[in-house]
């Protein structure tokens, strides 16, 4: 149990119980065997030229929600392989007809990446809500609710000011990315909360753009100095500047994104350091470039751990009072069905 004496909990808070239960997330998932799965998976969607790959995926979800507990109970992943199969062959037979239309009327390209960009808000919508209303937590669904013009605005209209403002907006942008996938979850009939906004994010592309202005700048002078054995040092430090950005990015997002969920009275309390982050990270790169790849599972099931090793989940309510107040409304909300769209959306 995690020492929350220094932990200042939010001012909306102050009315409910000072002492907060707390649920231990873990994970029990083992590299080699996940290796065993996911080896399996790459052969036979390779001897079914594709096909095989709704099972894969399904299988690999499987096995990642069966390994992880939270207050004694695992998640489940109850996609039909079958559904998702004729997504993506509705997805083929689009890609097919776009190329030969492209070939036959190369003008007419423009347009339809246009009607493309314009259908991708709702096309994400849809792989959200199938995603997450196949997500099950103790007999309770999750799902996704989530209106058009808000996702355009959100993958389509930030992304663009952030570029067009030469990264200005890049913070609201990221907030926003955020909020949308995690205000518009819900798990049964209780919608998430987010609380993070741009000034949360501020400050992490202030530091990104020092790191980076930090490692070009001394890239520079080893190349241009008078010390001609430095040079071959330049492309190190840039390559090293470059990886301690991105991890530097993954981690402190990781850290906003986790201390700014809510559901209801239950928070996250996050414990992760960027010490034992880029331990990890480092590890995973080293081992996957010296296999070849073949280590990739097992990154991936070490990553998995070392995030739920580090996340608590506290609240003043009792979990158990939660899942069956729960289970009555959910009961009234009836069984939502969602088109699949394969494509991949996640906060991380």
């Amino acid at each position: 149990m995690d020492n929350l004496d220094s932990y200042q909990e939010p001012s909306q808070e102050s009315q409910q119980p000072a002492q907060a239960q707390h649920y231990r997330l873990a994970f029990y998932g083992d590299g080699m065997a996940y290796f065993k799965v996911w080896i399996v998976n790459i052969i036979l969607t390779i001897l079914t030229l594709g096909i095989y790959s709704a099972w894969a995926k399904v299988r690999n979800r499987r096995y990642f929600y069966g390994h992880l507990e939270l207050d004694n109970a695992r998640f489940e992943y109850l996609a039909n392989p079958i559904t998702i199969l004729k997504g993506r062959l509705i997805a083929i037979g689009l890609f097919i007809a776009f190329n030969a239309l492209t070939s036959l009327y190369p003008q007419s390209i423009f347009p339809i990446l246009a009607l493309f960009y314009l259908a991708l808000p709702y096309l994400v919508i849809r792989s959200l809500a199938f995603n997450n209303s196949m997500s099950s937590f103790k007999n309770i669904q999750f799902g996704f609710d989530a209106k058009y013009g808000d996702a355009f605005v959100t993958f389509i209209l930030w992304p663009l000011l952030a570029i067009v403002s030469l990264g200005i907006l890049a913070p609201k942008a990221m907030a926003e990315f955020h909020r949308f996938i995690v205000s518009n979850s819900r798990y049964g009939s209780e919608s998430f909360e987010f609380t993070a906004t741009w000034k949360n994010y501020a400050p992490i592309f202030l530091i990104m753009i020092a790191i980076s202005s930090g490692g070009g700048l001394l890239s520079l002078l080893l190349f241009i100095g008078d010390a001609n054995p430095l040079i071959s040092f330049a492309p190190v430090v840039m390559m090293a500047v470059y990886f301690g950005t991105y991890l530097y990015f993954q981690f402190a997002c990781l850290q906003v994104f986790y201390q700014s969920v809510n559901l209801k009275s239950f928070r996250f309390k996050e414990s992760f350091t960027m010490m034992e982050y880029t331990k990890v990270s480092l590890i995973n790169a080293l081992l996957i470039f010296l296999t070849l790849g073949l280590y990739f599972p097992a990154a991936k099931v070490r990553m998995t751990k070392f995030i739920a090793d580090n996340l608590t989940v506290y609240s003043w309510e009792s979990f158990d009072e939660f899942t069956a107040s729960e289970v009555q409304k959910q009961n009234a909300l009836g069984q939502e069905t969602a088109d699949v769209f394969d494509i991949e959306v996640g906060a991380f």
